[in-house]
């Protein structure tokens, strides 16, 4: 069997002579919770380990990646139209370091003229199907964020599959 985490909360009335009489509540799954609870010490652990930064943040793309179950994760830097990586998990399919492309080419364009999260659990059924990152690099899920520095627009964080992503 496996362990669940559960939240209950529970209300009584009671009679004049102290009995119970009636209750009331809820109890709820929270495991789910406590998991992201755990990646999110993981990753913070990963990168306050002393080392070198780029594999540390290698590692923690890497817990996120196993966490979120998409194959690759991107940080990258945009200038102009340029889409450069930064940072990426250690899937050997992933686009190199420092590699450059347009950025209008991929799906992190979307998401980096935004101030919001986007997530495509399945971009063949979604407003996305024939944006060229899924028609060039097979990308069938994804999930990405705009990276701020300092106030200002810096690039994207983006994980994303080859497969759509299961709910």
């Amino acid at each position: 069997g496996d362990y669940i985490w559960l939240h209950a909360r529970a209300r009584g009335v009671w009679n004049d002579d102290g009995n119970i009489v009636r209750t009331a509540g809820t109890i709820e799954n929270i495991s789910a919770e406590k998991e992201a609870e755990q990646v999110q010490r993981e990753v913070l652990a990963c990168i306050a380990a002393p080392g070198d930064t780029a594999v540390k943040i290698a590692q923690a793309l890497d817990k996120l990646c196993r966490y979120l179950n998409l194959q690759t994760a991107i940080v990258s830097h945009v200038t102009g139209d340029d889409f450069e990586v930064r940072y990426r998990s250690s899937d050997g399919a992933a686009l190199g370091l420092n590699q450059v492309l347009a950025l209008s080419d991929t799906i992190c364009f979307d998401v980096y003229c935004g101030d919001v999260l986007q997530a495509f659990p399945d971009l063949a059924r979604s407003t996305a199907v024939s944006h060229p990152a899924r028609v060039r690099r097979g990308i069938e899920s994804y999930i990405g964020i705009t990276i701020f520095v300092k106030g200002l627009r810096f690039g994207t964080l983006g994980f994303y599959a080859q497969h759509p992503r299961a709910p």
